[in-house]
């Protein structure tokens, strides 16, 4: 019979045995493919990113040139509009209009303002050869409603009068009404 001691391995063996397995492992792992599909992640990872932000350069790009060409198409109305202003022989678009503020005047009444508003002081400035007069009016009244129609009528009855700014606090028991018109005039 054989006994327990006949079937233990020399220490040498075991040695040799376990460096013959740690081999055989190393050769069954596959480092390579490994390595290999980690690099073309990070390279397909890579592209993802550049192409990322390149379709946002062109979204922005596309973007920038959609508005530019509605900048252009409404330029391009009021340039019709104003030629054919021009044109239909109402040539008082930019020319100094004596009553001006009796225009203005009428427009408060066909608005139905309470009050008539007060002739402001002008302010003239030369701007490229031309002539820009801000017109600052200060008015209360009930209805705003009247008001902001009173801007409309003003701006219809004195050709090229244009809202440079307006501003609307509310009072207990009205509005107070600050707007400031602006007119290009040629210089005289």
């Amino acid at each position: 019979m054989s006994t327990a001691s006949d079937h233990r391995i020399s220490e040498d063996l075991r040695y040799e045995l376990a460096d013959a397995a740690r081999v055989a492992e190393s050769r069954n792992r596959p480092r390579g493919l490994l390595v290999v599909a980690t690099l073309l992640f990070l390279i397909a990872g890579l592209a993802l990113i550049v192409a990322l932000r390149q379709h946002e350069s062109a979204v922005e790009q596309q973007r920038l040139h959609s508005d530019y060409s509605t900048r252009i198409a409404n330029y391009t109305l009021q340039f019709a509009a104003i030629e054919d202003l021009q044109n239909s022989g109402q040539g008082e678009l930019n020319e100094h209009i004596n009553d001006l503020f009796s225009r203005i005047e009428k427009a408060a009444t066909a608005a139905g303002l309470q009050n008539k508003p007060a002739i402001p002081d002008p302010k003239a400035s030369n701007v490229r050869g031309a002539v820009k007069i801000l017109y600052p009016y200060s008015m209360q009244d009930p209805s705003l409603q009247s008001l902001l129609a009173w801007v409309e009528e003003a701006r219809s009855a004195v050709p090229g009068l244009e809202v440079a700014a307006l501003e609307i606090t509310p009072m207990p028991k009205a509005w107070m009404f600050r707007v400031t018109f602006v007119r290009w005039e040629r210089p005289s």
